[in-house]
């Protein structure tokens, strides 16, 4: 017989999805009593989830509620939402430049308050005067609804983000243009680091010639910290570094632009709707070099070096934060 402390996750394993959300719906409207109510199942069908719904009884009731919702939340298809209302307003103005006004019109209601402004500000003046002019109200309420729901199409859709979510990479997807472009930054100086330590001073001369004065100063002074990591780890830095052209990165861009390069490796095949979230929150300019790097390394990268990178950008973010 179970205990008291039987996981949610075990009670539920041996169920399908469909038992699964029967069990964990009668639980959530019935409690104590949701035995009686699955006890109209036909007799083969409830023998399969007797068990499991013991199981679950034996939960202690203060704790059972909450997590009987987060397992039955899990079973739920997967809710995505339109990066319209996340990107940064350089896409937004980049993709719908050439619409119509009646579109236009619709999509200034649609955006942000503080992307508004930049948007009608990079229209033509022409343009500007069609919106002023328009009435969409005496458009049919039909029309109406499909050009909104073109508009949110128009953009890139993603797995709406869980809050609870397990790992915490998720939640970097949340922060805004600057925040990114700062971790970036970070992250591509942590890259030089592991890189250039231990190394003969001609080569570390160069990079540092080639970062603006203060990532110059950062990058010294952690490399004279003499960190530990793995010569696997600095090998791999390296020629990541190297497979870079960084001849023709500004001096005061280059630090991010590693920083991207090492991003685009924390994804792998199939998750290319994450990583978009972050390339529609970052300017359009660092949007594109991370596209670049992500469009070579995609399909490259395993899920096991994914989830190493990702740790050493949380590593990152923390360092930013500490």
């Amino acid at each position: 017989m179970a205990t008291k402390d039987t996981s949610m996750n075990e009670a539920l394993a041996p169920l399908g999805d469909r038992n699964r959300s029967l069990v964990l719906m009668a639980l959530l409207k019935e409690g104590d009593r949701a035995a009686q109510l699955l006890n109209l199942l036909p007799e083969a069908r409830l023998k399969e989830i007797q068990a499991p719904l013991e199981q679950l009884l034996k939960i202690p009731k203060a704790q059972r509620k909450d997590e009987l919702a987060a397992a039955l939340a899990k079973l739920l298809p997967e809710r995505r939402e339109s990066l319209l209302n996340h990107a940064d307003a350089g896409w937004i103005v980049e993709t719908f430049r050439n619409e119509p006004p009646v579109v236009l019109f619709l999509l200034l209601r649609e955006l942000p308050k503080n992307t508004v402004g930049r948007f009608l500000s990079e229209l033509p003046k022409e343009t500007r005067k069609a919106l002023k002019a328009l009435k969409p109200k005496d458009l049919p309420k039909e029309l109406l609804h499909w050009l909104r729901r073109r508009i949110r199409r128009t953009f890139p859709s993603m797995p709406e983000i869980q809050h609870s979510s397990d790992d915490p990479f998720d939640q970097l997807r949340e922060l805004n243009a600057k925040q990114l472009v700062q971790l970036a930054r970070e992250v591509g100086i942590q890259e030089m680091s592991i890189a250039f330590s231990k190394v003969d001073r001609t080569a570390t001369r160069a990079i540092l010639h080639r970062l603006s004065l203060e990532d110059a100063k950062e990058l010294r002074k952690r490399i004279k910290k003499d960190l530990e990591f793995s010569l696997e780890l600095q090998r791999e830095a390296q020629l990541n570094i190297l497979a870079l052209d960084i001849e023709k990165s500004k001096t005061d861009e280059l630090a991010a632009e590693i920083g991207f390069s090492v991003l685009s490796r924390a994804f792998c095949k199939g998750e290319l709707s994450s990583a978009q979230a972050f390339i529609y929150r970052l300017p359009t300019k660092q949007g594109y070099i991370f596209k670049r790097y992500l469009d070579l390394n995609l399909g490259n990268t395993t899920p096991d070096k994914a989830q190493q990178v990702r740790s050493r950008i949380l590593d990152a973010f923390m360092s930013l934060h500490g």
